[in-house]
């Protein structure tokens, strides 16, 4: 990646939007075919400087030069899903799945717009079933964690395959899918004057 990519990410992370946007753009004219670059400066247009417009004309023009390009679709996505057009962003995610049907990105911004338990569980099934390919692990942990999978009713369908593959992850992965299943044992504070509760 460019420097001023490097830049930028640091510039977000300190919450110096004006900076890092400012980097952003550097590196995006030095080198324009960075699309995580593109991402990170429209997720910070819309969602940190309520500039939603600037970052829609942004991702519309990338999204010109890269048609199949399903991460610049789903970014569009979530800007969607931030307006509250549920109906717009429904129609992007079906796209990307109809193109790529193994996008666990896709099915998982897809998960909250799912109207009830039954469909809920069966797109669970598909990213279950996907994340037992080789090579996809990775992507499916950091696909529960980021669309907060693990918060709906139905996710105890996914218990079994985050215990097997804590067994066989690496210590990160191991670390992460620990914070996503539910705890055996909850521990006891005890109440003032030394009693436990309940």
């Amino acid at each position: 990646e460019e420097p001023w990519a490097l830049i930028g990410d640091v510039q977000a992370h300190r919450r110096n939007f004006a900076a890092a946007t400012e980097a952003y753009r550097r590196s995006l004219h030095l080198n324009p075919g960075q699309t995580r670059i593109v991402g990170a400066l429209a997720r910070i247009l819309d969602a940190q400087m309520d500039r939603r417009q600037e970052a829609i004309a942004l991702l519309n023009t990338y999204t010109t030069l890269f048609p199949d390009n399903s991460e610049l679709a789903l970014l569009r996505t979530e800007i969607d899903l931030r307006a509250g057009d549920h109906a717009a962003a429904r129609r992007r995610i079906d796209d990307v799945i109809a193109r790529n049907p193994d996008d666990l990105r896709a099915h998982g911004l897809l998960h909250a717009l799912l109207p009830g338990p039954a469909e809920r569980i069966q797109n669970l099934n598909r990213i279950a079933a996907i994340a037992t390919r080789p090579g996809m692990s990775a992507h499916f942990i950091e696909a529960v964690h980021t669309h907060h999978l693990m918060r709906w009713p139905e996710s105890w369908r996914l218990y079994p395959l985050l215990q097997t593959l804590q067994a066989r992850e690496a210590a990160p992965s191991q670390r992460l899918i620990q914070q996503l299943l539910p705890r055996e044992t909850l521990s006891v504070d005890p109440l003032p004057g030394g009693s436990p509760g309940p």
